[in-house]
């Protein structure tokens, strides 16, 4: 048995590639919950090459919404590898957290 929790929201023409992502099998059962929530922008990018591409773009979205933040936002950027991760991290100077990795 295999037990994945995932939270965030993500879209349904997104559940394939990131089970595929994340290696998870084709058998796998995903509980979806509906995110109505006016607040959510969902900002979808062309594929890309390699991570650096990937953190320089994070880095152009969130620093054009860091301008209209407020004391109480909050942002949260989900990654598939460690490595893009730790490289976004290190770009915006923030956090990087996982199971994997102690705190």
């Amino acid at each position: 048995m295999q037990l994945v929790v995932l939270s965030g929201t993500v879209l349904l023409q997104s559940q394939s590639t990131m089970m595929e992502m994340f290696g998870l099998l084709p058998n796998t059962i995903v509980i979806c919950t509906p995110s109505i929530q006016p607040e959510l922008k969902y900002i979808l990018e062309q594929p890309m090459s390699n991570n650096h591409l990937i953190a320089t773009q994070a880095k152009v979205v969130y620093d054009s919404h860091l301008l209209k933040f407020t004391a109480q936002d909050h942002a949260l950027i989900f990654v598939p590898y460690l490595d893009q991760g730790k490289d976004l991290a290190e770009l915006l100077n923030c956090e990087f957290m996982s199971p994997f990795i102690p705190i």
